[in-house]
């Protein structure tokens, strides 16, 4: 709990030029149309400049992949842009950068302990048989099941690739969801729902988690500890403003994808407050202030021109 003296809080609120929520008068309020229809933008001060040549190293959920084009295009380089996934071992439309998607923060921690050498996934963990090949579970759902020598060779290829992370000169993390799917047997968090056919085969192989605000906590603090520990300097977190698509529990998706980002945001919050090497973004902020108007017809992923109003402000507030 943050507490302060009376006067102290009063005398914060009167120097804050943007502790009133905006009127459509307010330069924090954008208007894109005549009708006044317009999106807010939140004033930020950020702990750290991004310049041109650096590594920003991604990590997180498929909101994540609509920002790394636009670092790239900053002048930054993203090592994740760079690994080559055949297009063969994803569906038809889809970049193959997706494929390392991260949801929860459980698969999240998982990621960057193992690429510090502080967690290592079993051989067996997260594999499901399919027609003779296997799914990864470990990687994005819509990944192609491939032969099983190809399953462990593009997992190396992957540990590699995340080690890269430990000389990033930033590591960008975009916090998804809360809702989790866990392997009892092998003891790891999977990117994918597991087969109900499979499921039902296995009944104790597997479990449903949703990641409360204690556990999501922990996994992120030992996730940035570990960031930090291992020398990373600069950690950019981010809440995804992309909607949580199905929900495995008994509430109405709209209510449970809000209660995923209002957890995922306070996690945030404790980070940057706890940790100098953290900041926050608030690109959640800016999407939703823009109402369903700011999403695309599918009313779940965030419609480009509201993915450019985001990294228009990432670029003016944290770029050189």
């Amino acid at each position: 709990m943050l507490e302060m003296e009376a006067q102290a809080a009063y005398r914060i609120a009167t120097k804050n030029r943007w502790a009133r929520f905006p009127t459509m008068e307010d330069p924090r309020y954008q208007a894109i149309t005549t009708d006044k229809t317009g999106f807010l933008r939140p004033m930020i001060d950020p702990k750290f400049k991004i310049k041109s040549g650096d590594t920003v190293f991604t990590i997180g959920s498929c909101f994540v992949r609509e920002i790394e084009p636009h670092l790239e295009a900053f002048g930054c380089r993203v090592p994740v842009r760079q690994f080559p996934v055949p297009w063969t071992e994803m569906p038809l439309g889809q970049e193959g950068v997706q494929i390392f998607n991260e949801y929860t923060a459980g698969t999240m921690c998982q990621r960057i302990l193992s690429a510090f050498g502080k967690f290592k996934y079993d051989l067996d963990a997260g594999l499901e048989m399919s027609d003779g090949a296997f799914r990864d579970l470990l990687l994005q759902h819509n990944a192609t099941p491939v032969a099983l020598d190809r399953l462990i060779e593009r997992r190396e290829q992957i540990d590699t690739l995340y080690k890269e992370m430990k000389n990033a000169d930033v590591v960008l993390i975009t916090l998804g969801l809360i809702e989790a799917w866990y392997e009892e047997s092998s003891g790891v968090y999977l990117n994918r729902t597991p087969n109900f056919f499979n499921i039902k085969k296995n009944p104790k192989k597997f479990c449903f988690r949703t990641l409360e605000y204690e556990e999501s906590l922990d996994l992120m603090d030992k996730a940035i500890s570990c960031l930090v520990e291992g020398g990373v300097k600069q950690i950019l977190l981010t809440v995804s403003p992309v909607a949580l698509l199905t929900s495995f529990t008994d509430e109405d998706v709209i209510m449970a994808n809000c209660y995923s980002k209002s957890v995922l945001r306070c996690v945030a919050h404790r980070m940057k407050n706890k940790y100098s090497e953290v900041d926050y973004f608030p690109s959640y902020e800016l999407a939703t202030s823009f109402g369903m108007s700011g999403y695309q017809p599918d009313n779940f992923h965030v419609h480009p021109f509201a993915v450019e109003q985001i990294m228009n402000m990432m670029k003016s507030a944290y770029f050189l």
